[in-house]
C-alpha cells in the first residue's frame, strides 16, 4: 500500500495533562528548523536519550533526514501548542521502516519532547497518532531502542495500550510493539528494573 498524507492535510488535537489542548501535524520540508528548536531546548540528558550518544545540535543530515517525510518509509510528527499567537512546538516523533524487516514490516520509533512538556502526554499522544498512521501504511510492528535509565520513554511505552514486550540489550532496553490493532496491556505490566 502506497499512502501519501500531504504535512498540512492531516491534523489532530490532543490534551496535555493540564488541560491546555495541542495539535499534532506531520513534518514538511520547510519545517527544518523545528528540529533545530526542540534540540536545542532539551538537556544535555533528554539529547542523549534521544540518540544514545552525545550530541548538542542536530547535523544536516538529521535535518535532511526529518524532513524527508514519506509515510511508507519515514514519518515526523510535530506537536505544537498556540500561545500568545505564536505556535510553539513542544515534541517530536517519528518512525523510520527497517528496509530489511522481510515477514512482517518493522519500523524503529525516536521522540524528543521540550523539557518542561515531559510526563504531559505528549509522547503517548505522538506515538498514537504514529501508530495510526504506521497502520494504514501497512507496518506492523514498531521498535525502540531506550536508555534504561529513561524511565518516562519505559512507562510510555509499558502503557501505550499496545502488546509490548521489554528485553535487555547491550547498554539499552530494546522495547517491541505489535501493530496493528490496538491491544490492551494487563495491568502486571512492568517497565524493567
Amino acid at each position: 500500500m502506497n499512502i501519501e498524507v500531504p504535512a498540512r492535510k492531516y491534523l489532530a488535537h490532543d490534551k496535555l495533562r493540564d488541560g491546555r489542548e495541542f495539535a499534532v501535524r506531520i513534518v514538511g520540508p520547510e519545517d527544518k528548523a523545528i528540529l533545530s528548536e526542540v534540540m536545542h531546548h532539551l538537556s544535555p540528558q533528554s539529547r542523549y536519550f534521544r540518540y544514545l550518544t552525545l550530541k548538542d545540535e542536530p547535523t544536516v543530515d538529521d535535518l535532511a533526514l526529518f524532513a524527508d517525510v514519506n509515510v511508507k518509509h519515514h514519518l515526523a510528527l510535530v506537536a505544537f501548542l498556540v500561545e500568545n499567537g505564536e505556535t510553539v512546538p513542544i515534541g517530536l516523533g517519528e518512525y523510520f521502516v527497517n528496509e530489511e524487516a522481510k515477514r512482517a514490516r518493522s519500523a524503529e520509533l525516536a521522540f524528543a519532547v521540550e523539557e518542561e512538556y515531559q510526563g504531559m502526554g505528549v509522547a503517548t499522544a505522538l506515538l498514537r497518532q504514529l501508530a495510526e498512521i504506521a497502520q494504514s501504511a501497512g507496518i506492523a510492528e514498531f521498535t525502540a531502542l531506550v536508555h534504561p535509565d529513561n524511565r518516562k520513554m519505559l512507562e510510555v511505552f509499558a502503557h501505550c495500550g499496545l502488546a509490548v514486550v521489554f528485553q535487555d540489550v547491550f547498554a539499552a532496553v530494546q522495547v517491541r510493539l505489535k501493530l496493528p490493532q490496538a491491544i490492551r496491556v494487563s495491568p502486571e505490566t512492568k517497565v524493567p528494573a
